[in-house]
């Protein structure tokens, strides 16, 4: 999780980049890696992707599956157009990645801005999975204590204190087993 927002803090931290890195970029290729060592973590009986499968509902990994063949399709597209290779989705080189791809230009919008509107939601769905999973994980892994999952159920201004022997107690209310 930390080599994560060490790569996003390099390769940047916004979904929404006019030139983003396929691979290393927020909800990019590295995510799903990353997402697959965790779950692998917490299951290694598993394989990383049966770990993954399942920390969610089918109808997320449908979803799942669908944004990683779309990011593969174009950083496929992508090497065979760009010379020298790489994963910055580029200006320059949007249309003909869009091209590709089939992309045609329709309702206003050229192939490369409908390029970009397909990455942008599905780079979201791999954000967004990926960041739900690891948390998912991290909360397995790593449950946080009774004290602290009451104290995250307080209201705002509620009167908390931890008595003398351990207990909490909430001001009016009494103590809290």
């Amino acid at each position: 999780v930390e080599e994560r927002c060490a790569r996003l803090a390099r390769f940047g931290d916004s979904l929404y980049l006019l030139q983003p890195d396929l691979k290393e970029g927020e909800g990019g290729l590295h995510d799903w890696q990353t997402l697959c060592w965790v779950a692998f973590a917490l299951a290694p009986e598993r394989s990383s992707q049966e770990a993954v499968r399942a920390l969610i509902l089918d109808s997320e990994w449908q979803t799942l599956m669908r944004a990683l063949r779309f990011l593969w399709s174009a950083r496929h597209a992508l090497n065979l157009v760009s010379v020298g290779g790489g994963d910055r989705l580029l200006e320059t080189v949007q249309e003909d990645v869009a091209q590709q791809l089939g992309y045609q230009a329709a309702h206003g919008n050229s192939a490369a801005e409908r390029l970009m509107s397909d990455y942008y939601c599905h780079a979201e769905q791999v954000r967004t999975l990926a960041e739900r999973g690891i948390e998912l994980v991290r909360r397995k892994l790593m449950p946080a204590s009774k004290s602290q999952r009451l104290l995250a159920r307080m209201r705002v201004g509620s009167r908390v204190r931890q008595t003398p022997y351990g207990t909490l107690e909430i001001a009016g209310k009494g103590r809290l087993s």
